[in-house]
């Protein structure tokens, strides 16, 4: 009875780990899904449903930095734009640095799953991607203000 239970847990843990994880060799799909953001230092991803408080995180991003043209936000996981909208209404999701993964492209190539992502770009090459879950905020914010210095 023991080894049924531990091995429900094992593998409950398994499936939830394995649900934000960024899979290898995406880097460069990013990039041509959205080549307008080619030229972009931080790319965050934002998805439409997943880690409420990891989004939260991303969307503290969105608010600090969206005048900031080095940074380009894509919003994906969407299944219902109107929501989007009214969610966002006081920003300007036509901006050049805003992108909405109207097709889900970003699900589809099961890049993004359920936490948001932070891309650094260099000489227009991904250099780094990670996922910005809750217990990387802080680490998170550090490598993006160094990456930006």
């Amino acid at each position: 009875m023991k080894i049924n239970f531990f091995s429900k847990v094992l593998l409950f843990w398994l499936l939830i780990s394995s649900c934000s994880r960024i899979h290898p060799n995406e880097e460069s799909k990013v990039l041509s899904l959205f080549p307008d953001f080619v030229n972009k230092q931080i790319i965050v991803i934002i998805p439409g449903d997943g880690c409420s408080v990891c989004i939260n995180e991303a969307e503290t991003y969105l608010e600090e930095f969206i005048d900031d043209e080095r940074f380009g936000f894509i919003f994906s996981a969407i299944y219902n734009y109107k929501d989007i909208k009214i969610k966002y209404r006081h920003i300007d999701l036509k901006k050049s640095n805003v992108a909405i993964d109207k097709d889900n492209l970003l699900v589809k190539h099961k890049i993004l799953l359920t936490s948001p992502i932070l891309i650094f770009i260099d000489n227009k090459r991904v250099v780094r991607m990670e996922l910005l879950e809750y217990d990387n905020f802080k680490s998170a914010r550090v490598a993006v203000l160094d990456f930006l210095n």
